[in-house]
């Protein structure tokens, strides 16, 4: 904290943005904390970091954290930050689809995007980056892909075959690709508020489809 001036603080295992708290180190030795929680911000100082220590305890309990250097997000309407959800899973062709990307904005001043709202990639990236041309977003899109899939793969040789992974990225306002987190249980809000009818069939489909083919292996072997 001390080093980077501003991070976030979050619980190993935690869902739905209720374990996680951002610090903010001010120039006078005093820390501004915030959190959420179910969508109602909180956000309160205290004078040093031996106050911030029994905030932190009561908050996480005994639970283990991990500590992440705050992203400069994108930002809209000056407050709002801004994150991506993508929504990737392996279909009925063992074929790792990356099925939408959801660009979500937070709340006003809340240090996390989970219950704000939620846009179609293809119709809100421009408004995040403005002085892109088509071919920039249209290279932009492609080298998100591709770290998508890397990050799906890296995590299937790290633990196994996925069904699905929610993957938590950001960009900063040079179109930067940063890496937040990888959800094994993705609740799917996100792709529910931003896209339509056809996209929801399917990210509630492949996953059956692929527990077919996983059924189907496992029936040839027992035979």
């Amino acid at each position: 904290m001390k080093k980077l001036g501003t991070v976030y603080v979050k619980a190993c295992y935690g869902r739905r943005g209720q374990q996680v708290m951002r610090v903010k180190k001010s120039s006078s030795g005093s820390y501004r904390y915030s959190y959420s929680i179910l969508g109602d911000m909180v956000s309160k100082e205290v004078k040093n970091f031996s106050r911030l220590k029994k905030v932190m305890n009561k908050f996480f309990a005994d639970k283990k954290v991990i500590v992440q250097r705050a992203i400069d997000l994108i930002r809209v309407k000056g407050s709002r930050r801004v994150d991506l959800r993508a929504e990737l899973q392996r279909n009925g062709n063992d074929e790792i689809e990356i099925v939408a990307i959801p660009i979500r904005v937070g709340q006003s001043e809340s240090p996390i995007t989970t219950h704000g709202d939620a846009f179609q990639f293809d119709d809100y990236v421009k408004k995040l980056l403005p002085d892109y041309s088509d071919i920039q977003i249209k290279n932009l899109k492609q080298e998100i892909n591709e770290f998508l899939i890397n990050v799906y793969k890296k995590v299937e040789s790290e633990y196994g075959k996925f069904g699905e992974i929610g993957i938590d990225f950001a960009l900063d306002d040079k179109g930067k690709i940063w890496f937040i987190e990888c959800n094994a249980q993705s609740a799917k809000v996100s792709i529910r508020k931003a896209y339509g009818s056809d996209v929801v069939k399917k990210i509630y489909l492949n996953p059956l489809q692929y527990a077919k083919i996983l059924a189907q292996h496992r029936s040839s072997r027992q035979h």
